[in-house]
């Protein structure tokens, strides 16, 4: 049995990302495999949750994100990403999941419930 490191299965899901293939097992293996209990490095934090999602794995990019607020405030690379992702694919929903997820984070509580407000205003 071969084991990869976070940085490693960081960079095979960015990759499949990149090349948009999809595959649901694989997907759903590699983010499991990026959730042991020990930390996830930065490094492979600010490429792992936008590389699931945007290979349709909302769901896991959000626990990742979580995991990352958890360590404390992620780079801005971890957030970007993901918030563009959510404009680009047209999902206002997860957008606001993940703005009401960071308002309640240190760090960004205050930008993250106005941009939140204002999202919310504009979406209607």
């Amino acid at each position: 049995c071969i084991e990869f490191s976070e940085q490693q299965i960081a960079n095979t899901v960015w990759a499949f990302a990149e090349l948009a293939y999809h595959d649901a097992p694989l997907l759903a293996a590699l983010s499991a495999a990026a959730l042991p209990t020990h930390a996830i490095g930065d490094k492979a934090l600010a490429t792992m949750p936008w590389s699931v999602a945007r290979l349709g794995g909302w769901e896991q990019g959000l626990v990742l994100l979580r995991r990352a607020l958890g360590k404390g405030s992620p780079a801005p690379e971890v957030l970007g990403p993901l918030l563009m992702e959510c404009e680009q694919q047209e999902l206002p929903d997860s957008e606001l999941r993940l703005l009401s997820d960071l308002a309640s984070a240190e760090g960004f509580r205050d930008v993250a419930r106005a941009v939140l407000a204002a999202r919310r205003a504009e979406l209607g």
